[in-house]
């Protein structure tokens, strides 16, 4: 029981006791309305104008883009299309403001490929030159072929190699060499057996040029399992650590994890598999559980130690993989499979 020797300090107790439950069962008006009407969103629009007019600089842009893309939401396209006209002829706008608004014109009064080739050239150093490429690579495709695709993008490095586009046209021109079978294809001086080794040296190139950019991992990959599939590898196994110490740990951001790095980690154990040296294979798959704690192919890896124990290493090793795989799995699909080969155990 609580008890205040002097009445101020119970009067300041129940008026904040009494505050607190009023606040608590007052009913709070919610913080935007539940209903945005189509006048409310013009209305958001028109005052997003206001504030474009007396602000400079980048946020001037933006707060244009933002009225431009609310006009296009309730389908008002003609006062889109003024504001975002507005803004790509104004010269002292910044190009990212610009393009973008000239990727929304594009889309509101229809894709061309000549509209897609300007913002291209205008703005290579900006993410709506990346995406208009993109279109524009789809567009080539879908109406002539990969071939032409593949030439046009070789072309086109040659002029925007030291842009923000240059890692992107290497990606794309990689990926497609990568489809297409056979050897039709050339980029610059760079002499191949066939358009998979060409992909092989567009990925090196992709990494080596560009070592910084967010392909370069992909670039990475892409290279390995291409390595991996001629065979070669000892070479493979070489870029496959290049990608995995990319997991360096960074104080502000956290560790790096790709999206690729648990199956790289899974395709150099397969290297050594492949080579005929299991031992090194197992070694590689018995640390992945500790590698990626997160990873949704833990079980997976843990299935193939136990059938690769049981090859290789024999049953007592097979046993103690089993009685770890039943711990730590006991939700996996591998889980009725497993517990058959306990049998051979005759483990409880």
């Amino acid at each position: 029981m609580l008890c205040f020797r002097q009445p101020r300090l119970l009067i300041v107790f129940v008026i904040i006791l009494t505050s607190l439950t009023i606040s608590c069962t007052k009913k709070k008006k919610p913080a935007f309305p539940r209903h945005i009407t189509r006048k409310d969103k013009n209305a958001a629009a028109s005052e997003y104008l206001k504030k474009s007019a007396v602000t400079k600089g980048r946020m001037k842009g933006e707060l244009r883009l933002r009225a431009a893309r609310i006009y296009l939401d309730t389908n008002n396209k003609a006062q889109a299309l003024i504001v975002l006209k507005s803004i790509i002829n104004d010269k002292t706008a910044d190009p990212r403001s610009r393009a973008r608004a000239q990727m929304l014109c594009l889309r509101t009064e229809g894709i061309t490929r000549n509209g897609l080739e300007e913002i291209i050239n205008k703005y290579d150093d900006v993410i709506a030159g990346q995406e208009a490429l993109s279109e524009l690579i789809n567009i080539i495709i879908k109406d002539e072929s990969k071939e032409s695709a593949f030439r046009f993008l070789a072309k086109l490095w040659k002029k925007k190699r030291k842009t923000n586009l240059g890692d992107n046209i290497l990606y794309k021109s990689a990926t497609l060499a990568q489809k297409l079978p056979g050897k039709s294809l050339n980029w610059d001086k760079i002499e191949t057996a066939d358009n998979e080794e060409l992909a092989a040296k567009l990925w090196t190139l992709l990494y080596k040029l560009y070592p910084q950019s967010s392909l370069a991992d992909d670039a990475l990959y892409s290279h390995a399992r291409i390595l991996m599939k001629r065979r070669d590898f000892k070479t493979a196994r070489k870029i496959l650590r290049k990608f995995l110490e990319q997991r360096a740990s960074s104080f502000i951001f956290g560790s790096y994890i790709s999206e690729f790095h648990d199956d790289a980690w899974i395709m150099l154990a397969d290297s050594w598999c492949l080579s005929g040296n299991y031992k090194k294979c197992l070694k590689i798959l018995r640390r992945f559980p500790k590698e990626f704690p997160t990873s949704r192919l833990r079980d997976d890896v843990a299935f193939r130690v136990i059938k690769l124990a049981a090859e290789k290493e024999g049953t007592k090793p097979m046993c103690r993989e089993i009685k770890r795989f039943i711990k730590k799995h006991s939700r996996s699909r591998y889980l009725k499979e497993v517990k058959k080969m306990q049998a051979l155990c005759h483990v409880d």
